[in-house]
């Protein structure tokens, strides 16, 4: 894991990704503390997924999980995506992470994929990941 977050948010990427007009980072408070974050795609398709929005992670601090704090910012990008005329929000979660997936599930997601982190030093169980997407506007 640490790999994986170490290449995620290396400071040069990072820089370069607080710049870029296609992505929005919203940060979560409780009672004035940050306690979790999300980055989304204002426009990011991919095959058979076209006009589509990408929500690429959401985060929330262990302490505040079962709040709903989760569920605010995926329901903020939902919200954004289909204001700016989206027809598809999808995203990719670990394919071991139950939990999410299910929360996933619950809000209208479905399975298109299944793929694998390419990013070095990441067990290969922990490698593989479900894209999931979910209609926003009727085509």
């Amino acid at each position: 894991m640490e790999a994986y977050l170490n290449s995620i948010y290396e400071p040069v990427l990072l820089t370069s990704e607080l710049g870029d007009p296609n992505l929005r980072f919203e940060i979560a408070y409780l009672d004035a503390e940050p306690v979790g974050f999300s980055k989304y795609h204002f426009r990011c398709d991919r095959a058979d997924t076209t006009n589509a929005a990408y929500l690429e992670r959401v985060y929330v601090a262990q302490a505040v999980t079962g709040r709903g704090v989760g569920r605010r910012l995926i329901d903020r990008m939902i919200d954004t995506a289909r204001g700016d005329g989206r027809d598809w929000i999808w995203l990719q979660a670990m394919l071991h992470a139950t939990r999410p997936l299910e929360r996933y599930r619950a809000l209208g997601f479905s399975e298109c994929a299944q793929v694998r982190l390419t990013v070095p030093k990441v067990r290969t169980a922990q490698a593989g990941m479900v894209v999931m997407r979910l209609r926003l506007n009727e085509a």
